[in-house]
């Protein structure tokens, strides 16, 4: 059964592909005042997460138990209550309805607002970010996905 319009336009702003399931030419790229939020957001965090992983590794490598505790435990709670957060925020802002969106956009600003005070504020952060093994930009790249997040609740508002 074919798609009808609303459902393609949904599958469009939620999940920034087409109908035939291709990826559009920039599918994150911030287009418009529907422009899905998640996405952005998404990339960003998969992109840091695969440098943790990477550290997690490197940290493993040295054989000492501390270092496996650290790599195991301590590197993948960081900002899991701020994750939670803000994909709800998203998932509810990008399936809102135009006249929803203002509001849906208050929660999403509340959620940004609260990975930028993590980012700027948690000491175990800007370590992870200098650690001396492994590249890792967990705050440019996640605070440039909050400046994009941000460009797309201004236009849809």
């Amino acid at each position: 059964m074919p798609a009808n319009t609303t459902q393609t336009e949904w599958v469009r702003r939620v999940l920034g592909i087409g109908p035939a399931g291709g990826a559009s030419a920039q599918p994150n790229a911030p287009t418009g005042p529907a422009s899905p939020a998640l996405p952005v957001w998404r990339e960003a965090k998969e992109a840091v997460d695969a440098q943790i992983d990477a550290l997690a590794k490197a940290l493993r490598g040295y054989g000492h138990p501390d270092l496996d505790r650290i790599a195991d435990l301590g590197l993948y709670g960081i900002g899991a209550r701020e994750g939670v957060g803000i994909m709800r925020a998203l998932l509810q802002f990008d399936a809102a309805s135009a006249e929803g969106r203002a509001q849906a956009a208050k929660a999403v600003r509340s959620a940004t607002a609260a990975w930028r005070a993590l980012l700027a504020g948690n000491k175990v952060v800007a370590l992870i970010d200098r650690n001396p093994e492994v590249p890792v930009t967990m705050q440019a790249t996640l605070g440039r996905a909050l400046d994009d997040i941000d460009s797309i609740l201004d236009r849809a508002a």
